[in-house]
């Protein structure tokens, strides 16, 4: 805890789990794709549209493995550089030491608690630093310690959300 607030970022044990995620429908693709050039190279094509399918599903393949690779580079830059800060009034979401939205308590109707998570039913949607409207709803993955504290700070100064 900080002196302005609480800061806290996402749980470790989700971002691990994206990850692999990730990392198996990457090996999947990559199996896939080792198959199909395993078959181009030995040659053996009944017909130009067998040939024209493989071509097409090597494309595929790698176009797929590239974005799985970007999600997972994203997944990991955003742990590390996002930070959400709970002070008396307002959730401030950051990214580096750039502010992306700030959330009054206020505009919170309730909060619901998942598995390493809570989420947020909001009144009005986030409105973002740069004058763009955001979601209506406000959903994250927290340590199991920081949930509770989290929830203290908001029911110590706004008792009328709902849990």
């Amino acid at each position: 805890m900080i002196e302005n607030g609480l800061e806290v970022k996402q749980s470790k044990k989700i971002v691990v789990f994206s990850c692999l995620s990730a990392f198996i429908l990457l090996s999947f693709f990559c199996g896939l794709l080792v198959f199909v050039l395993y078959r181009i190279s030995t040659g053996s094509y009944a017909d130009f549209d067998e040939i024209t399918g493989n071509i097409f599903m090597v494309a595929f393949c790698a176009i797929l493995i590239v974005i799985i690779i970007g999600i997972i580079i994203c997944i990991i830059v955003v742990y590390k550089k996002q930070t959400d800060v709970y002070t008396k009034d307002r959730i401030i979401r950051k990214i580096g030491n750039r502010v992306i939205f700030e959330l009054l308590y206020k505009n919170i109707i309730s909060i619901k608690e998942g598995y390493e998570s809570l989420f947020f039913v909001l009144k009005k949607p986030i409105e973002k630093v740069n004058g763009k409207k955001g979601p209506r709803n406000f959903y994250e993955h927290y340590d199991r310690t920081d949930i509770g504290k989290i929830k203290r700070i908001i029911i110590d100064n706004y008792y009328n959300i709902q849990y």
